[in-house]
């Protein structure tokens, strides 16, 4: 039994933005910050950015006084989904969403160099999402007014992006393959072997109560974690990653999106399955969402899609023998493990 605490401090947990000059930058960042500030390179600071590591694809790049951002699009190769979901982003922006403005590049809004993408940005001003209380409430308010937006754009026009599917006899087979490799996994990763065991048990029990396939044609933001949003002088300022709109499920997108932060609100609040009126707590935070089902039916969805991430990195593991996604599987597994810890908590 995995026995480690819960509901303490990871890689998502940290808000502070530093930036750091870069003396010597990768020459294709150098490339795309020429090209898209129409500048040259002695007229150009660039900053790395203390993300964790893997989506680390975003430099600030400073002109005499003025700020920016260049993003490295890495996921996304098809030029037309890329102008879909960009153009997605602006319109979402232009009703009052906080995503960064992204710049239009003579007829584009991104330049290839060296076969990547690259993107314009407006830099916002802003560390991450914290955890009060506070900034709590108005990341309730943004999904609500998110998941509203997005409802209104599917009923006028026909929105083409990736989908995100979930199939219980495809998650079913993915987890069969994970325990028979639960000890390759854990070794690789170097994450206890127990942690991985017991959420393998956890999901085959989780999996046993999905239905067989899931409404997934519904546009929603599946990626509301802590570092994609921004907050300056106690205010909501920033929304990030236009790659987080997809063709989803959108009670799934939601209920993940609240539950990772909710756990953050419970590092930052010292709250833990034990906390008093904890089913109360979070029942007020769903209400400001507009999240209409109850808190069982919240856990089981927000689990659904740490599920399918867990699955998604080990699947590439077994078969690849690597992942991008390898250094936060071990905070997906421990999500799992708090899910179930405080959905038993609620009926106790």
């Amino acid at each position: 039994m995995y026995n480690n605490k819960l509901f303490t401090s990871d890689k998502f947990s940290n808000n502070e933005i530093k930036y750091k000059k870069q003396v010597e930058p990768e020459e294709t960042i150098i490339k795309a910050a020429e090209k898209l500030l129409d500048r040259s390179r002695d007229a150009i600071t660039i900053y790395s950015i203390n993300e964790i590591g893997i989506n680390s694809q975003n430099w600030l790049v400073s002109v005499k006084d003025k700020k920016y951002i260049i993003k490295r699009i890495k996921s996304i190769t098809e030029k037309q989904l890329l102008k879909r979901k960009i153009e997605l982003s602006e319109k979402l922006r232009k009703d009052g969403i906080p995503f960064p403005k992204i710049y239009l590049f003579r007829e584009n809004y991104w330049v290839e160099i060296d076969g990547e993408n690259w993107i314009l940005m407006e830099y916002i001003k802003g560390n991450y999402f914290n955890g009060s209380p506070e900034e709590m409430i108005q990341i309730c308010k943004l999904q609500k007014e998110l998941n509203e937006r997005c409802i209104d754009y599917q009923k006028n026009e026909l929105i083409i992006i990736e989908t995100i599917e979930y199939k219980r006899s495809d998650m079913s087979k993915s987890l069969i393959s994970l325990k028979l490799q639960k000890t390759r996994i854990a070794d690789q990763t170097k994450i206890d072997y127990e942690l991985v065991s017991q959420v393998v048990n956890l999901m085959e029990t989780n999996i046993k109560y999905m239905d067989a396939e899931i409404p997934k044609d519904q546009l929603g933001y599946i990626d509301m974690h802590p570092h994609n949003l921004l907050i300056h002088n106690n205010e909501l300022n920033g929304l990030l990653d236009v790659d987080a709109l997809k063709l989803t499920n959108r009670n799934i997108a939601t209920a993940f999106n609240i539950f990772k932060l909710f756990r953050q609100l419970m590092v930052h609040e010292k709250l833990n399955e034990d906390t008093k009126n904890l089913k109360h707590i979070i029942n007020e935070y769903l209400k400001k969402s507009n999240y209409t089902e109850n808190e069982d039916y919240f856990l089981r969805s927000a689990a659904v899609e740490i599920m399918r991430r867990i699955l998604y990195i080990t699947d590439s593991i077994i078969t690849s023998g690597t992942s991008e996604w390898s250094p936060v599987l071990e905070i997906q597994l421990k999500l799992i493990i708090e899910i179930n810890v405080i959905t038993k908590k609620l009926h106790d």
